[in-house]
């Protein structure tokens, strides 16, 4: 009588799996890549890994890590070529750069060193997965080939993959106090010309209320008063407003600032005749940056 082969149990299924010669069964390739990868964003890369094997190879993608800090990200990782490259491959661009830039003109600098920031910034960010993914899976072939016991290749992996905590250290030690230090050196010269725009905007406002009164008595006596006294304003002190006075020949209202930073220099309000037939007023300097004037006279 023939007996028809049953699945067994779990156990069963188990004890065929294949053996290393330490009688243990080889690791799956997730345990491999989890091994290789390391503890930190370990489901990021996992994921990422898993979509490469089912495609057959590797795909482009965003990585943020390898766009804002691309040297520190490879060393990070322990990609050690990679960094290498990337630390000479800025030189190398500029180099290009500055041999592109005349031959293609002035006019299109700015494609080139457009492409030089893509290269060393938008392009790392979208193959880091991809290199990572190469790394590990070198990482994994040598791991096999230098032992065939789960335990030896796990910690072969654990050794060579996962994440260099000097580096680690490095980033907080010395790129944390230095990107502290490029936020404060960009802020800090803006906070100031905010701070001084301010202030002229403050004796603008000041110049305008002049302005009207110069206005109103050319509107009353058909021509331009000797002073701002004589137009009926009393120029308050300030310390934004150095000197305000009004040229009685053609109008102009001219005020000298005393604000530290731009302590004795003017900006003007020219009259203009306006569609009513009242004087409007044209702001405008010859002396102050014009990052540091309100927008109305730039």
């Amino acid at each position: 009588m023939r007996v028809e082969p049953t699945l067994g149990s779990a156990s069963d299924w188990q004890s065929l799996a294949p053996r290393t010669p330490a009688g243990r069964p080889p690791l799956d390739e997730t345990a491999l890549y989890a091994a290789a990868i390391g503890p930190k964003n370990q489901d990021h890369y996992l994921s990422r890994f898993k979509a490469f094997d089912r495609r057959g190879g590797t795909r482009l993608g965003w990585h943020w890590p390898a766009f804002l800090w691309t040297l520190y990200w490879l060393l990070y990782r322990k990609l050690w070529w990679h960094a290498l490259a990337y630390f000479f491959a800025p030189y190398l661009l500029l180099t290009a750069a500055a041999v592109l830039v005349p031959a293609v003109g002035a006019d299109r600098a700015s494609l080139v060193f457009l492409a030089v920031f893509a290269l060393l910034f938008v392009v790392p960010a979208l193959l880091a997965d991809g290199f990572y993914f190469k790394h590990c899976r070198r990482l994994i072939e040598r791991a096999r080939a230098e032992s065939s016991d789960p335990r030896e290749q796990k910690a072969y992996l654990e050794r060579k993959g996962g994440t260099s905590r000097l580096i680690a250290v490095l980033f907080y030690v010395l790129f944390v106090p230095g990107l502290i230090g490029i936020v404060a050196a960009v802020a800090l010269p803006a906070y100031q010309d905010y701070t001084v725009r301010a202030k002229i905007q403050q004796a603008l406002v000041q110049a305008k209320v002049a302005g009207d009164a110069v206005g109103d008595f050319y509107g009353r006596n058909r021509r331009v008063p000797r002073d701002l006294a004589e137009a009926g304003h009393a120029t308050a002190p300030s310390p934004d407003v150095r000197d305000m006075r009004v040229d009685a020949r053609t109008g102009v209202i001219t005020v000298t600032l005393g604000t530290s930073a731009v302590a004795g220099l003017s900006f003007v309000l020219q009259p203009e005749a306006g569609a009513d037939g009242r004087i409007a007023w044209r702001c405008g300097s010859q002396e102050i940056p014009a990052r540091l004037l309100p927008r109305e006279c730039r």
